[in-house]
C-alpha cells in the first residue's frame, strides 16, 4: 500500500467503479443475445431438416454476436479510463451497436421477427435507464473534478505530555483548476490546529506552470522543495502517507523539520523514458529561508524555518537539484534511486521575542547532499534516504560544521493491512548555528512501529508507537515515547 503524490497526487477510485458500471450495463445485453438465439429456434412452420439447418445458421450468427460483444467489453475494460470520463457516451454507443448486431440475425419467420423487435425495444429502454443512472450518479459524486480534499482526526498519549487526548488534525483542500492547453495549476490550502488549539490557515502550495511537452514542465510560485523521495511523494494529506507521522527531521517547517520543505521560486521538472525505465530531473531556485521564533513547538523560544514567501532579504537565492531513475522492467522493476542537493544562505535571528525582521544573529550557508532509494513490489515497500550537511557559518566566523541524518522505512502489505517499522537518526552538530537555533534541531534517534488498515480506497485507520532518544549533547531533554491513533480520508 502506498498512495503516492508526488506534488500532484489526486484522489483515485474512479476506475473500479467505471468497470463495475460497464459489467452491469452489458450483462442484460448478453442475456438478450442468448435469448434471441434461443428464440430463433422456435419456428414451427418448417420441416425437421429445414428447422435444424436454420437453427445451425442462427446459432452461428448468435455466437458471432456474443463474440463481438465480448470483444467490445474487453476493450472497454482495457480502456477503462476513457469509459470513466464519458460513461454515458460509451454505454450508448455499445448498446446501439449491440442492437444493430442482434437485429442483423436473419429471422426464420414472422413470429421470430416480432420477438427480435421486442428485444430491441427492451434494449432501447435499458439504454435510456443506464444513461440516466450514469448521468445522475456522476453529478451526485462531485460537481467538478478539479477539487479534492483530505481530512484526519485522532488522538494519542505521550510521556512528554503531548499529544494527550483526542484532537482534529487538518483539512487539506487540494485544487488543480483546468485552464486548458498546456497551462498547469496546483493550489493547496490547509486548515489545522496548533498544539495550543489555535486554528491556523496555510496556503501550502500555489503553483502555476506550463508543460512544454512530456519531458519538461516549468512551475512558478510556492512548491514543495524537491529532495528525497518522501518529500515529493506525500503531501499534507494524511491519507496518502504510508505511516501516521513523517520522519521527524524532514517534517514541514511549522512542525519542526530541519530542511526547507517549501520554496518560493521557479522549478523545472520532467522525465525521459528509456528502454528499461524513466530518468527524472528537478532543478529549482527560489527565496532563501530564515529561522524565526516558534514557541508553539514547545522548546522555549527557539525558532523554526520560514520559507520567506514575500521575498528574500539577503540578496541570495536557494538553488538545488534532484536526479533519479525508476526501473520498470526485469528484476529491478519497482525500484527508484536518486541523488539530491541544495545550497542556501539562511539568516538566523537572535532576539526571538522581538520582531523577526530585526537585527540578525548570524548567517549560515546551508549545504546539503545525499541520496534516496524507493522499492515497491505491491507487497513490500521500502523507503530509505540519507542527508549529509557541510554548513559554513558566515557570521561572526567562517567555520564549517558537518552533520548527517537518515531513515529507513519498511512496510509489508497483507490484503488491506500493512504493518510497518521505521528507524531514523539525526546526528546534528550543536556547534552549528543553523541546528542550534531550531527548537527541534537537536540530535536524536527514533524507532517507530505502526499498523495501517485501509477501510476502503478513500479512508485509512492508522496506529503508531514511537520512542525518541535525544542525544548526549542535549542532556536536558529526556527520552520519550508516543502512541497515536489516526483516521484519515480523502475525497
Amino acid at each position: 500500500m502506498s498512495i503516492k503524490i508526488e506534488n500532484e497526487q489526486l484522489p483515485q477510485g474512479t476506475h473500479a467503479h467505471s468497470n463495475a458500471k460497464s459489467r452491469s450495463a452489458f450483462a442484460p445485453i448478453f442475456t438478450v443475445a442468448v435469448l434471441a438465439s434461443m428464440t430463433l429456434g422456435t419456428a414451427n412452420a418448417q420441416t425437421d431438416a429445414q428447422r435444424i439447418a436454420d437453427l445451425e445458421r442462427n446459432l452461428k450468427s448468435a455466437l458471432s454476436v456474443i463474440d463481438k460483444l465480448s470483444a467490445k467489453m474487453e476493450q472497454l475494460e482495457i480502456d477503462n479510463k476513457a469509459a470513466a470520463s464519458k460513461p454515458t457516451d460509451t454505454v450508448t454507443a455499445v448498446a446501439k451497436e449491440a442492437k444493430s448486431d442482434i437485429s442483423a440475425v436473419k429471422p426464420v419467420d414472422g413470429d421470430l421477427s416480432k420477438t427480435v423487435a421486442e428485444q430491441n425495444s427492451r434494449i432501447e429502454t435499458m439504454q435510456r435507464q443506464v444513461s440516466q443512472l450514469s448521468s445522475s450518479s456522476s453529478n451526485r459524486v462531485i460537481p467538478f473534478d478539479w477539487l479534492h480534499g483530505f481530512a484526519d482526526v485522532g488522538g494519542g498519549y505521550a510521556s512528554s505530555g503531548h499529544p494527550a487526548g483526542f484532537g482534529v488534525g487538518s483539512l487539506d483542500l487540494y485544487m488543480t483548476p483546468k485552464l486548458g492547453g498546456k497551462v498547469r495549476t496546483l493550489l493547496e490550502l490547509v486548515f489545522e490546529y496548533d498544539r495550543i488549539g489555535g486554528l491556523e490557515t496555510d496556503l501550502e502550495r500555489t503553483q502555476i506552470g506550463y508543460a512544454f511537452n512530456d519531458q519538461a514542465t516549468v512551475w512558478l510560485g510556492r512548491f514543495h522543495t524537491p529532495y528525497g523521495y518522501w518529500q515529493t511523494a506525500y503531501h499534507h494529506g494524511q491519507q496518502i502517507q504510508p505511516s501516521l507521522l513523517r520522519p521527524r527531521f524532514i517534517d514541514f517547517e511549522d512542525k519542526g523539520g530541519i530542511l526547507p520543505a517549501h520554496t518560493t521560486g521557479v522549478w523545472a521538472t520532467g522525465g525521459l523514458q528509456t528502454e528499461g525505465g524513466k530518468f527524472t530531473y528537478d532543478i529549482y531556485a527560489g527565496n532563501t529561508p530564515r529561522i524565526v521564533p516558534n514557541s508553539g513547538l514547545g522548546n522555549g523560544t527557539l525558532g523554526s524555518l520560514d520559507a520567506n514567501v514575500a521575498g528574500f532579504g539577503n540578496h541570495s537565492l536557494t538553488g538545488g537539484a534532484k536526479f533519479g531513475y525508476s526501473f520498470n522492467r526485469g528484476k529491478l522493476d519497482g525500484l527508484s534511486v536518486g541523488i539530491h542537493g541544495l545550497r542556501s544562505q539562511v539568516q538566523v535571528f537572535d532576539n526571538f521575542d522581538a520582531n523577526p525582521t530585526g537585527p540578525s544573529n548570524g548567517r549560515v550557508e546551508l549545504n546539503m547532499a545525499g541520496g534516496y532509494l524507493y522499492y515497491n513490489n505491491y507487497d513490500w515497500e521500502i523507503i530509505s534516504e540519507v542527508y549529509g550537511f557541510m554548513n559554513q557559518q558566515q557570521q561572526p566566523d567562517r567555520s564549517y560544521h558537518a552533520s548527517w541524518a537518515g531513515f529507513v522505512h519498511v512496510g509489508h502489505a497483507f490484503d488491506r493491512w500493512m504493518p510497518y517499522g521505521r528507524l531514523e537518526r539525526a546526528d546534528t552538530n550543536q556547534n552549528d548555528l543553523y541546528f542550534r537555533s531550531m527548537a527541534l534541531g537537536y540530535a536524536y534517534s527514533r524507532e517507530a512501529l505502526g499498523l495501517r488498515f485501509d477501510v476502503n480506497p478513500q479512508s485509512a485507520l492508522k496506529l503508531e508507537l514511537n520512542y525518541t532518544q535525544p542525544q548526549a549533547n542535549m542532556s536536558s531533554l529526556a527520552n520519550f515515547w508516543e502512541s497515536r491513533l489516526q483516521y484519515a480520508i480523502r475525497f
